[in-house]
């Protein structure tokens, strides 16, 4: 299905006695994606029928898209990638109740704020490129903003601060540089680890961990 006809689909579905239906935004497709596997869903906690290897569409527009080119978000099961794509045929599943809010962010003098994920971010990005391990040590072991306990993001604690809204970067986050984040969560690509790219909002699972990358924390 193409993008405006899985929006309609979705938006007009009479579906288990309810009508409210609407096409997922790609943090709403985080929610069952198992980050860990391929195909990247937990068939025996979530029993998704015809969900594995397949391309599903977001609701979600790229935001540097153009009239004469859109390019729009899409989550591919097979390996747990949120990427982009002009509008080719993908599948369509559809989403109905709460709305997963957009973070918050707090500044204050050395830290950042998510009220909304009640996450703490460093403030200060580490301006130095870092390997997957290194990334790990300098959080395990950063002392900053009178706390010890920080530690590299999670890929859902990382892509909990894109906003798909924005661009280059991605985020409302203060000062994000727009490039590659690593991520604490192993790529079931061995020995490859998750990233974000923040300039566009990709989620991707096939950064080499002996590859360099930014690094901010959190708490």
């Amino acid at each position: 299905t193409l993008f405006r006809s899985a929006v309609e689909y979705c938006s007009s579905l009479e579906y288990g006695g309810y009508s409210d239906w609407r096409l997922p935004s790609p943090e709403e497709f985080a929610t069952i994606i198992d980050f860990g596997k391929q195909p990247a869903v937990d068939s025996d906690k979530l029993p998704m029928p015809k969900t594995s290897n397949k391309n599903f569409w977001t609701r979600t527009e790229l935001a540097s898209s153009n009239l004469a080119n859109p390019k729009f978000w899409y989550v591919n099961f097979s390996n747990g990638e949120t990427v982009d794509d002009e509008d080719n045929a993908k599948y369509v599943r559809c989403v109905r109740g709460s709305q997963i809010e957009k973070p918050q962010f707090k500044v204050l003098s050395e830290t950042v704020e998510d009220t909304v994920h009640n996450l703490i971010w460093t403030k200060d990005v580490n301006s130095t490129l870092s390997t997957w391990e290194a990334a790990l040590n300098y959080c395990q072991t950063l002392e900053y903003g009178g706390h010890s306990d920080w530690r590299l993001p999670s890929i859902n604690e990382l892509a909990s601060i894109l906003d798909y809204s924005q661009k280059e970067p991605a985020s409302q986050f203060p000062d994000l540089t727009s490039t590659y984040f690593w991520s604490s969560t192993s790529s079931s690509y061995i020995p490859n680890a998750w990233t974000v790219i923040f300039s566009s909002g990709k989620i991707i699972s096939t950064t080499d961990k002996t590859n360099n990358a930014r690094v901010i924390c959190v708490r």
